[in-house]
């Protein structure tokens, strides 16, 4: 096993040799040049002929020893360009083959929204699966891998190419069959989660009886045999900064299934509660940064007053924590913010993009104390078997690539973390996006009074509006204010299946007033009608800033895609999030100018940026920390040592 340090020397000298390969003028000219050529070569050839063509290609892909100063890619890219011409009847663009050709290379392509991402990423899905080796396409969710899956499917098959869905209620076999196709699309959790098993399965197989492992080879059931995945040999990742940034630190947690029944320690939840009712803010505990809760000492002194509970024979942690949990579960997480209550379940909202996740749970009895909250039954607590967190788990592949239209600001953290420095794609077009001055009030009810009124003079004038929100309960809140001003509008609710995207597609009708959470709908293409096109395109409302600048933009992204026309306006508070909690200083500066704006608004806009700007280096800081977590973790596996905190299971 390659030592955790020479690994991240790699990962760093990777990153400068893809760098050099995309800095030279000639490199994405020639190679453009050279499959455009190839593809008029095969344009008029059979289906036999192709499929030949590209038999031929994996065989020399096969035997080139630098592939990427060969005519392969070249040639790569020229088929697909031909292929899916065939099968969709669209001609890809030029900037659709520049960065499937930086992408192949090892890059992050920066590529904007609306300009092609999907059939850019057949290129290197391609161009990789040649080599027969296993490439897996990776989707931030199971929807968009099926989207993707059957969009692509006909095109690789055209090419000879083996094709495999990962869906998320499969059996083993199923998977094993996905696995051994050339390409393989999946969620990203998905793939993290048979990475797991696998390890598990070979843990199992090491714990076997001297001899056993040998038995099994004699009888063809190898090792090899037993696992789901090949290898982890190249991650192609769409939407790269949401997979490998943003979700970095969340842990894959692989646990056994969860009892039917309700939770042993249920009615000591249930005392916890009632307990937490009884203890007052700043004298028997405190909030730090509005995510942790400390009892001071009085708080302590409350809280074992009484010792019957300190002392009954359930507890699976300490009395007092039980007595912490609930008051995490009351003050630092809001129904409708970071989970909803649907069909009898607390299920979480995911706090970057607002979307909510079918089947997670909060780990260490936090789960239990918002079921005990809601008045729910207390489910039991899962048992973990297995855990990594994405960032490690994605740096155990061979070659890492990817595409997303919003990099901008994690170039560094995506070179140094995973060898995968950050090209960006040129428009097909000039943008025509057009910055109307940000809005400013004191209070959010001002905001939703104001928003509703522009809103109302866009319908007026034949537009369509998409109007983004950061939560499902200020998504809520919106509609209700709408609804009283008379405005018919869609409100989606952060499960992104197919009625999802076909609402956010129908977003650039004439008159569609469409509300949503930040990341609804990401991937689906957003097309204008004639009369909105002719009246100035779509108009997107940005009701608050985002800690991440980079969610703001890909929201703004969703207008004046392709050279369409388009507007968006940012309204911001006094009492926002952003302002209140991490600039409070902001806020009050907000309440001192008029909602007009002026030259004091141009200044508060730079402020709110650095205050986004400070927010991505503290998460970066953090980020990096766990790297370096996952790094002591590695060095221990690797001399056989186990930590005395590990954060996997699995070497």
């Amino acid at each position: 096993m390659i030592a955790s340090d020479q690994r991240q020397s790699n990962w760093t000298t990777r990153a400068k040799r893809t760098a050099s390969i995309l800095k030279s003028r000639e490199f994405l000219p020639q190679t453009i040049h050279a499959a455009k050529e190839v593809a008029m070569g095969l344009r008029h050839s059979s289906g036999q002929e192709l499929h030949k063509h590209s038999s031929q290609l994996q065989r020399f892909s096969a035997g080139a020893q630098n592939r990427h100063g060969t005519p392969l890619l070249a040639m790569a890219c020229g088929t697909v360009h031909e292929a899916v011409r065939r099968v969709t009847e669209l001609e890809m663009f030029d900037v659709q083959l520049q960065a499937g050709a930086a992408v192949s290379v090892g890059a992050i392509a920066e590529m904007q929204t609306g300009e092609g991402k999907t059939l850019a990423l057949a290129i290197p899905a391609y161009y990789h699966g040649l080599t027969g080796s296993g490439v897996h396409v990776v989707t931030p969710n199971q929807y968009l891998a099926e989207r993707d899956f059957q969009l692509l499917n006909p095109v690789f098959k055209l090419l000879g190419m083996s094709v495999g869905l990962l869906m998320e209620e499969t059996s083993s076999e199923e998977k094993k069959r996905a696995y051994h196709a050339d390409i393989t699309y999946g969620a990203s959790h998905a793939f993290g989660f048979d990475y797991l098993r696998d390890q598990l399965t070979l843990g199992k197989m090491d714990a076997s009886r001297l001899g056993g492992n040998m038995y099994r080879r004699i009888l063809g059931r190898g090792p090899e045999k037993e696992l789901l995945q090949r290898g982890l040999h190249v991650a192609i990742i769409d939407e790269a900064d949401h997979v490998l940034v943003d979700d970095a630190v969340s842990p894959l947690i692989l646990s056994e299934i969860e009892s039917e029944q309700q939770s042993p320690d249920a009615r000591t939840h249930l005392a916890a509660l009632a307990m937490s009712h009884a203890l007052q803010q700043n004298k028997d505990f405190v909030l730090v940064e509005q995510t942790a809760v400390h009892l001071t000492r009085e708080g302590y002194r409350t809280v074992y007053r009484d010792d019957s509970f300190a002392m009954y024979p359930g507890l699976v942690r300490p009395w007092h924590e039980y007595v912490t949990l609930a008051l995490r579960a009351e003050h630092c997480y809001q129904r409708d913010t970071h989970y909803v209550v649907s069909e009898d379940r607390v299920r979480i909202v995911d706090s970057s993009t607002g979307r909510i996740f079918a089947s997670r749970n909060w780990s260490d009895g936090l789960h239990q104390a918002i079921e005990s909250k809601e008045g729910m039954k207390v489910s039991c607590e899962s048992n973990s078997l297995a855990r990594i967190t994405r960032q490690r788990f994605y740096r155990k592949y061979e070659r890492i690539c990817g595409i997303t239209g919003t990099a901008q600001g994690c170039e560094k953290e995506l070179a140094t973390n995973y060898g995968t420095p950050v090209v960006r794609i040129s428009t097909r077009k000039p943008s025509l996006r057009v910055h109307w001055p940000t809005h400013f009030s004191e209070t959010q009810q001002q905001k939703r009074d104001a928003i509703a009124a522009e809103t109302q003079a866009c319908i007026n004038g034949q537009r369509a509006v998409l109007i983004g929100t950061p939560s499902i309960a200020e998504s809520r809140a919106l509609s209700q204010s709408l609804e009283k001003q008379g405005i018919a509008h869609r409100l989606l609710n952060g499960i992104q299946n197919v009625a999802e995207a076909d609402v956010v597609a129908a977003a650039g009708q004439a008159v569609a007033v469409t509300v949503a959470t930040n990341m609804a709908g990401r991937g689906t293409d957003i097309k204008l009608d004639d009369r909105v096109a002719s009246h100035g395109g779509l108009h997107v409302i940005v009701t608050h800033m985002h800690p991440l600048a980079r969610v703001d933009r890909q929201l703004i992204g969703r207008c004046a895609r392709c050279g369409d026309p388009g507007t968006v306006r940012f309204y911001v508070s006094a009492d926002d999030p952003l302002t209140s909690q991490i600039a409070p200083w902001i806020g009050r500066a907000i309440k001192r100018i008029p909602a007009s704006g002026g030259a004091a608004a141009f200044a508060i806009g730079d402020y709110l940026s650095k205050a986004q700007k400070k927010q991505e280096r503290l998460g970066a800081s953090l980020r990096w920390r766990m790297l370096q977590v996952d790094r002591d973790t590695e060095r221990l596996l690797e001399k056989n040592v186990t930590p005395r905190r590990c954060f996997s299971l699995v070497g």
